[in-house]
């Protein structure tokens, strides 16, 4: 998705930065412009199956999609298990915010089929009307279930001599047992796979597990075959019959899957378990370029090194996918699998450090909070000072996102105190983090003083501290608004929109627009500061960030829209805001 809204994407010139905490935000707002724009042309279904086994980026997308109420000719259909939704599973709480929507989408629950849809269904699949006591007995024995249909009728077709009251479990052990070595052979790697394989994964992965066994595959047939595609010619014909059988449905892109994840569990559970672990492995090493799907196959062979290393460069890619949420638990299981009393310390506390940087990200304060003072407590004030200043100055905008101010003035002060008084940009980002806390406490004397020390220090850095200049140079704004010269906050305030937008830092031209909208309201100037904030929503629905920053520009206008007695645009802005569904504590 990021390459193709990377091609397609909002029509922006501008080259921006935006927060990490705000950019999975964004790449939901692309993907459903371009869902939008596809509908200008024809109506699109989009249709998420089986969201329960999606990965939290996924999840994220499917949420943002069913809240958003904006006009469009889209359909979105959305699947799950509702009985893989066990107690604590993500899903639960992502149809809790659907249903928070100001137009929640509607739910269909699929019942079981009923005896006249019994009756269709064996008539396709048949080619001909049942008999009654066919009829009685798929509905007696598959209680309206279609899959546990499909295979009683399959059975009963095969296996004259099992009883049809079996579990599924039973009845595909069954039929698995009068299928060809070769056969079985391909159903036993794909089984575990629990995702589709191209051929080439399907032979890279014959090729690990043949050389992890100690005897050769098995053939029913001492014939020479000849190879059609690319897999070996035994896999082909083995291929061939589960594909004639209707266990496996070949996928427009080539790749194979089983028709359904209950076949595959009642195949993978048929295997030894010694088996099932050089399956897992033979499945990994295939895999090995994809290391988010490798991991669990990793895990499964018990091989916690080739684990560790998975669950790192599953890490680092979920970074380059803006997805935050799966970035932080890649680190969950690096943690676990590395354990905190790794050899190497000093990679675990960077590890810990990352892991509480990416919650924050994900909007896990609570988690990022933890590891941070994981990190803390491991290694205390044993790492370079920088470190440790970089350490506390996190430490204390978690604090400040927690709403524990106290603690976030304590940490940023530590921090200060901490980090070498060279001209650096982390001395700089350290000055200018502490100076907005203070800010926020309404220390606007002191929060004025630390700003502009922290500007003087992002001067000094250069072209790197140009970013935090402005950031201090914003909180200077801002402070004296509150404090005892307003009328010198608008100029900073300016000075601070206009160095984020030369450098394309959309968080902080966020930031200097509210900040000076608020100072143009607190000098009596409502009609001035509702025009800058109009032209800033602008803005960013031009840079595809409405949702991102805008809606949130929308609550600040709408107030002041109604407070000048222009109601008619108060309204009309709210109601934009609602298509948007906005977070809970604006709608």
């Amino acid at each position: 998705m990021p390459e193709l809204v990377g091609r397609l994407g909002p029509p922006t010139s501008r080259r921006l930065t935006i927060a990490p905490d705000r950019r999975t935000a964004w790449l939901n707002e692309a993907i459903r412009g371009l869902l939008e724009r596809a509908g200008e042309h024809a109506p699109v279904m989009l249709v998420m199956q089986d969201i329960h086994h999606a990965d939290g980026g996924t999840r994220e997308l499917t949420t943002f999609l069913a809240r958003v109420a904006r006009p469009a000719r889209l359909c979105l259909i959305i699947t799950f298990g509702s009985d893989a939704l066990t107690r604590g599973h993500p899903v639960l709480t992502d149809l809790a915010t659907m249903a928070q929507s100001s137009d929640p989408p509607d739910r269909l629950d699929l019942e079981p089929l009923a005896r006249s849809e019994l009756v269709q269904l064996i008539t396709e699949i048949e080619g001909e009307r049942p008999t009654a006591a066919a009829v009685l007995l798929v509905a007696d024995r598959s209680g309206g279930n279609p899959l546990f249909a499909e295979e009683i009728l399959a059975a009963r077709r095969e296996l004259s001599s099992v009883s049809l009251g079996a579990s599924l479990q039973e009845l595909v052990s069954a039929r698995l047992a009068r299928r060809s070595p070769e056969c079985r052979r391909l159903l036993r790697l794909l089984a575990p796979a629990g995702q589709p394989l191209s051929e080439g994964e399907i032979t890279a992965a014959v090729e690990v597990f043949e050389r992890l066994a100690v005897t050769l595959p098995p053939r029913s047939s001492s014939l020479p075959r000849r190879a059609n595609g690319g897999l070996e010619p035994d896999l082909q014909a083995g291929l061939y019959e589960a594909h004639g059988h209707g266990f496996v449905i070949p996928r427009p892109d080539g790749r194979l899957e089983l028709r359904h994840e209950l076949i595959a569990g009642a195949i993978e559970a048929d295997l030894l378990p010694h088996q099932r672990r050089r399956h897992h492995e033979a499945i990994a090493e295939a895999l090995d370029d994809r290391p988010a799907e490798a991991l669990p196959h990793w895990r499964a062979a018990n091989r916690p090194e080739a684990a560790l290393d998975a669950a790192i460069a599953a890490a680092t890619l979920a970074d380059e996918l803006d997805s935050p949420a799966d970035g932080l638990a890649a680190r969950e299981t690096a943690l676990e699998l590395g354990g905190a009393d790794g050899p190497d310390r000093a990679e675990i506390g960077q590890l810990l450090i990352r892991a509480g940087e990416v919650a924050l990200a994900a909007g896990r304060p609570d988690r990022a909070l933890a590891y941070l003072e994981g990190a803390t407590a491991r290694f205390g004030e044993r790492l370079d000072r920088a470190t440790v200043a970089g350490l506390h100055e996190a430490l204390g905008r978690v604090a400040r996102t927690l709403g524990d101010h106290e603690r976030a003035i304590s940490e940023h002060r530590r921090a200060a105190a901490s980090v070498p008084p060279e001209p650096t940009v982390l001395r700089a980002r350290v000055l200018a983090s502490l100076a907005q806390t203070l800010m926020l406490q309404g220390l606007f004397a002191e929060a004025a003083r630390t700003a502009q020390t922290a500007i003087e220090a992002a001067r000094e850095a250069g072209l790197d501290g140009r970013a935090i200049e402005g950031h201090a140079t914003c909180t200077l704004g801002i402070a004296r608004a509150w404090g005892a010269d307003p009328a010198d906050a608008i100029g900073l305030l300016e000075e601070a929109r206009a160095i984020a937008r030369s450098i394309g830092h959309a968080d902080d031209t966020f930031r200097a627009t509210l900040n000076l909208a608020t100072g143009l309201t607190l000098l009596g100037r409502r009609e001035d500061a509702i025009e800058v904030t109009r032209g800033a929503i602008e803005e960013a629905r031009r840079d595809g960030l409405e949702v991102a920053y805008g809606n949130a520009l929308r609550g600040n206008i709408a107030e002041g829209l109604f407070l000048v007695g222009r109601w008619d645009e108060a309204r009309d802005t709210i109601r934009t805001a609602l298509e948007w569904s906005p977070a809970p504590e604006a709608f």
